[in-house]
């Protein structure tokens, strides 16, 4: 990875830091499969290089009026500032940034 793009990595890791040092909000729909919790991390459209999706194929929300919605165990989730759970989350390269990678690389050689 190039310094620039370290220095891209860097920038929307901030944007990730900032919205979980804000709070971060969730807005619950229903669907024919039940509840859908989305919230306002940034999404890897939002991001050239890295986005944060969940860790496990597990879900669990804890909402601060004491709700709880998905199919896991407290041990799925992680403790939020603000005393709300959510699922663990990881970072992860976007496939299309990966890709390029690769091509630029081909090209060159």
């Amino acid at each position: 990875m190039s310094v620039n793009d370290l220095e891209k990595v860097k920038s929307e890791w901030e944007a990730v830091r900032d919205v979980a040092k804000a709070g971060i909000k969730f807005q619950i729909t229903s669907s024919a499969s039940g509840p859908i919790v989305k919230n306002n991390l940034p999404k890897k459209s939002d991001a050239e290089i890295i986005h944060i999706r969940p860790h496990t194929a597990k879900r669990y929300y804890q909402f601060a009026d004491g709700s709880i919605i998905g199919n896991g165990t407290l041990a799925d989730s992680d403790l939020l500032p603000d005393g709300q759970r959510m699922p663990k989350q990881s970072f992860w390269l976007n496939n299309t940034y990966i890709m390029n990678l690769i091509n630029q690389r081909m090209r060159e050689n």
